[in-house]
């Protein structure tokens, strides 16, 4: 027999295996309208799109939109943002001010320096606490604070109250974490503040008592153990000041970064955004010190320049990438633009361009 007459006897046949209804593609199961990953919506299909997809009577196309890396938190006086650190596309910046040169700005003028860098959307919120008559050409924050691995050393006016201040950091990963001075060990990006609020997941706790520390009164806060200088009792207790804060998830997957414009304690702050997923809170410094700005496509969704120069702030970013996509054991490649047809038998044919979405098996 010829090698021309074999290869047509195994086209033949493998034309006909997979032909039959065992090889067909079909979904895994029926895409529901809480699926977390596809949302039915009635398309009209093209007849390019109908010629695609020949021998079935009746398409349901739907259409598998992609997740976002930032959640937006607005209620109740609070605007907040839930970001995914998991998302490779997400940067996250400590910021000092004056293009990190030191001193102090308003977030407005650290806000300038995020525009214009290709990010999709940007939010930056002020963070640590700081004291007058900083010199212009130093990180002015009383904190740890941390720059792509770097450390911004305090002005000696500050001592040592770096120890007993808490602060977030991220390592080169993004991974985050909430401690208290030298307990702090991802020091990629880090930035300060305090007190801690809600410390492993428990009850939202601000509880501080005076005490006098070689010979100056200061504010002891037992249950994260750092001290603030004079009587900050209030900071615990008064509903009528605007606060920005910080926290995490308990897996660490998703930052919290926004403010309350007033009508809360710490404590009820601390609490709403423990009800949405945050497991540690931090309290940046707030008051005249607080601010927030959030950019989308360009566009400000939210906009609170602080009440004063501070001296450093929080920033995240999304970076104008192609979403992530490794397909796992449960998913196909689909894409942002991707639609399934599916007929009453639930075949579904994929047709489109690429990003991950649910799982069509060969059964």
């Amino acid at each position: 027999m010829s090698r021309r007459s074999c290869f047509t006897i195994v086209l033949i046949v493998l034309t006909a295996v997979f032909a039959l209804p065992q090889f067909r593609l079909h979904a895994q199961s029926p895409l529901q309208e809480d699926s977390p990953t596809a949302r039915p919506a009635a398309l009209d299909q093209s007849p390019s799109e109908a010629s695609i997809v020949t021998g079935i009577s009746r398409l349901e196309q739907i259409a598998v939109p992609l997740t976002t890396a930032v959640q937006v938190l607005n209620s109740d006086g609070n605007y907040f943002l839930k970001v995914d650190l998991d998302d490779p596309r997400v940067r996250v910046r400590t910021m000092v001010a004056n293009n990190d040169g030191g001193g102090v700005q308003y977030l407005s003028g650290m806000r300038a320096a995020l525009s214009g860098q290709g990010y999709l959307e940007y939010a930056l919120v002020n963070a640590d606490l700081f004291g007058g008559n900083c010199p212009s050409n130093l990180n002015c924050g009383q904190g740890l604070t941390y720059i792509s691995g770097s450390n911004r050393t305090n002005t000696t006016t500050y001592g040592e109250t770096w120890r007993v201040r808490g602060n977030v950091g991220f390592d080169g990963s993004r991974n985050p974490e909430i401690n208290v001075g030298d307990g702090q060990s991802r020091r990629h990006m880090t930035i300060s503040g305090g007190p801690r609020i809600v410390l492993n997941g428990g009850s939202p706790t601000c509880q501080g008592e005076l005490v006098t520390v070689g010979g100056a009164t200061k504010t002891f806060f037992p249950a994260s153990g750092e001290y603030f200088d004079g009587d900050v009792r209030s900071w615990c207790t008064d509903p009528n000041m605007e606060i920005t804060a910080v926290g995490i998830s308990g897996d660490g997957r998703y930052l919290f970064i926004g403010m309350s414009t007033g009508g809360k304690t710490i404590i009820q702050l601390a609490q709403w955004l423990k009800d949405r997923g945050a497991h540690e809170v931090l309290r940046f410094d707030s008051r005249t010190s607080s601010g927030m700005y959030h950019y989308e496509g360009g566009s400000q969704r939210f906009g609170n320049d602080s009440g004063r120069a501070v001296a450093n702030a929080l920033a995240i970013g999304v970076t104008n990438e192609q979403p992530p996509c490794t397909p796992n054991t449960d998913q196909v490649a689909v894409g942002d633009n991707t639609r399934f047809a599916r007929n009453t038998v639930n075949d579904l044919i994929i047709y489109g361009n690429a990003c991950c979405g649910r799982k069509a098996v060969v059964v």
